[in-house]
């Protein structure tokens, strides 16, 4: 009676397991392309935060766009309008909702700011001084003023808010409640 005892290794390939193979695979190389890209993002932005002459370009750009901007005369403006006024966060917010929306939108809204910036500052401070310079001129000017105001020897600066508080309590509200025999004041 022979039994026959077969050594063979045999694999179970069940077609759902080569579908699977294939989406997983197709699923790794594309979490691989996406983190890829996500760096070089990264990069691009570090990049424009990072480098000031790219920001100046950037509002000019769009300032011209809108015929805002002429070389002769807002060569100064310019980077105090950048660094003074829009900063940082300003042309962040300006790339941001470039990407979101269109040119025409943005520099419009640019070119506002633009004529806000020259309507309150044209003329008001050098900007060919850099931000910390800027500011020990600032407070020097305010510390000779303040000597100059304290000419008899009283301060009358050193405490600036005491001018702000009332003198006496303000009255409280009324809201017009009234009850059955007076009037409640909250």
């Amino acid at each position: 009676m022979g039994v026959h005892v077969h050594d063979y290794t045999v694999q179970c390939v069940l077609s759902i397991n080569l579908f699977n193979e294939m989406i997983y695979f197709f699923i790794w190389w594309w979490i691989i392309i996406v983190i890829v890209l996500t760096i070089i993002n990264f990069m691009e932005w570090a990049f424009k935060l990072v480098f000031t002459v790219d920001r100046v370009t950037y509002v000019k750009k769009h300032l011209k766009f809108m015929n805002k901007y002429d070389k002769n005369d807002h060569r100064k403006l310019i980077n105090g309008f950048v660094f003074h006024y829009l900063k940082n966060d300003g042309v962040f917010l300006i790339r941001l909702l470039a990407k979101n929306t269109n040119t025409l939108m943005t520099s419009e809204i640019v070119a506002q700011l633009w004529d806000n910036y020259t309507e309150k500052h044209r003329g008001r401070m050098d900007y060919t001084k850099s931000p910390t310079n800027q500011r020990l001129h600032d407070s020097s000017a305010q510390s000779s003023a303040r000597s100059r105001n304290n000419v008899n020897g009283s301060n009358n600066n050193m405490y600036p808010l005491n001018s702000l508080a009332p003198t006496s309590p303000p009255e409280p509200y009324n809201f017009g409640v009234t009850s059955a025999n007076h009037q409640i004041t909250l």
